[in-house]
């Protein structure tokens, strides 16, 4: 998934999530708020209209003949004017009554200020009650602890007791409000938090596009310059806007394509002067240069270093390429001390080449040497560049001799090197080999003969190779290598 895309899920869901906690909490702390006032509303209402409630009076209603009397008009008419009271509030009064315990356990209505209808409940109507946590106590004002919900609506009641004069506690009044005009606002509530929330995250997605705009753009600019660099375009330059992390990285960049281009220029330079040198041994030894072409036993090393694309991530990108650049300058003057001339290096790879432009009868011993002295230098290297001790660094290197054409041309003070692909394809393969990975120095059986037993070797096997009718044996050079 590209990280612009990423970038733009996170955003949305993190405002998205955080969105959602605050109109959960704020919804239902709005609902707790909400009930908890309607519970000292519908109590404090219980609570006014029980003390105006004669308990002689009340006590004296014993049978529904009695809803006819004077006893029973007087209590209706204190708690039909309580009901009146309380329409026009958001939480209106619904039912206003009065009960009291009748056999075992029961209760039964008494005193009902609704109208006849049937709604109304008359003096004996047993109150039924849906759970036992709704059943009132007799010597205590309470409101329930949560709503009440039947075929007729969301119910909440309280209840208050009434005494006589001689403060004996005789019934209760009661007082049920209907809560669906709370839960209607409530709902209003969450409805509007959630359109709120839709606005929010349009408007976050809005910001995260143009936030993973900003933040992706410096990203492509960086992708572009380093994919130049990767192409071989070293003086391309990151442009550095900013003073953020982008800048510092951009910058980075521009430094190590400052250091790629200081490498490539040394190993320019290197690779004319070890040229240059081989010319002017061939001039002081006055050879006749003249232009042609014949055909020239040479011996063709190449080096690798190991496990370097793990070396290279784990150190600074400075310290990589100060690293490289002297181990190229160490390793060229080396093979320039061996009687060898470099033909290339591609990153940490170094080709040289022993036999060229000079004949050399020992050409096959001067290129182990060689290999000795790199893997010398190289252990020097790890000890002094205190390199990560979790890192095997090593050189791997192949050796084959065989055949080039050498076409020289004597009024340029040049030579070059033709047909010399086949020699540097068959020592690419040895060191491609699984059997010979980690061993260090490795050479062909060409290679071998023309040592002559001057070194110790070990047979390590045989490889084909394309266009021979026999395999290739290979072999190693039994001599210890530094830090192994």
């Amino acid at each position: 998934m590209p990280y612009q895309r990423r970038v733009l899920i996170t955003l949305l869901g993190v405002v998205g999530v955080s969105c959602g906690i605050l109109l959960l909490l704020s919804q239902r702390s709005a609902g707790s708020i909400a009930f908890r006032l309607m519970q000292d509303k519908v109590l404090a209402i219980a609570a006014s209209i029980a003390p105006q409630i004669d308990g002689e009076q009340h006590e004296r209603i014993r049978k529904q003949e009695d809803e006819a009397g004077p006893d029973y008009g007087a209590i209706r008419r204190v708690l039909r004017a309580t009901h009146d009271a309380n329409q026009s509030s958001a939480l209106p009064v619904t039912f206003v009554y009065t009960l009291r315990p009748s056999t075992g356990d029961g209760w039964e209505y008494v005193v009902d200020a609704a109208e006849e209808g049937p709604e109304k409940s008359h003096v004996g109507d047993p109150v039924e009650f849906r759970e036992a946590s709704e059943r009132p106590r007799l010597e205590e004002a309470r409101v329930d602890d949560a709503f009440a919900k039947d075929s007729f609506g969301t119910w909440l009641s309280a209840f208050a007791p009434i005494k006589n004069r001689q403060g004996t506690i005789v019934a209760l009044v009661g007082v049920d409000v209907e809560a669906r005009a709370v839960l209607g606002q409530l709902g209003q509530l969450l409805h509007g938090g959630l359109v709120a929330l839709g606005l929010a995250l349009l408007i976050a997605a809005a910001a995260s596009i143009v936030l993973a705009n900003r933040v992706t753009a410096p990203l492509k600019v960086l992708r572009t310059h380093v994919a130049a660099m990767g192409e071989g375009d070293l003086t391309t330059r990151v442009p550095v806007t900013t003073r953020d992390e982008f800048g510092d990285l951009g910058a980075e960049i521009n430094r190590m394509a400052v250091g790629l281009q200081e490498r490539e220029a040394l190993k320019g330079a290197l690779v004319r002067y070890v040229s240059s040198q081989a010319t002017d041994a061939v001039v002081e030894e006055k050879a006749e240069i003249e232009t042609g072409e014949e055909r020239r036993r040479v011996t063709v090393l190449v080096a690798d270093i190991r496990h370097f694309t793990a070396l290279s991530q784990s150190l600074p990108p400075d310290r990589v390429f100060a690293f490289l650049n002297e181990y190229f300058s160490t390793f060229i003057d080396i093979i320039l001390r061996h009687r060898g001339t470099l033909d290339r290096s591609v990153g940490d790879s170094v080709t040289a080449l022993f036999g060229a432009p000079l004949e050399d009868q020992d050409q096959e011993r001067h290129a182990v040497e060689a290999s000795l002295a790199m893997q010398r230098r190289l252990a020097e290297f790890r000890e002094r560049w205190t390199l990560p001790g979790d890192l095997p660094v090593a050189l791997d290197i192949g050796i084959h001799t065989g055949e080039a054409l050498v076409v020289r041309v004597g009024h340029d003070r040049r030579m070059d090197f033709a047909s010399l692909g086949e020699t540097v394809t068959v020592v690419s393969l040895i060191k491609s080999l699984p059997q010979t990975a980690g061993a260090g120095i490795v050479v062909s059986e060409t290679t071998a003969k023309g040592l002559r037993n001057a070194l110790p070797l070990g047979r390590l096997g045989e490889v084909s190779v394309a266009g021979s009718d026999r395999p290739l044996a290979l072999f190693t050079v039994d001599m210890p290598l530094p830090g192994a």
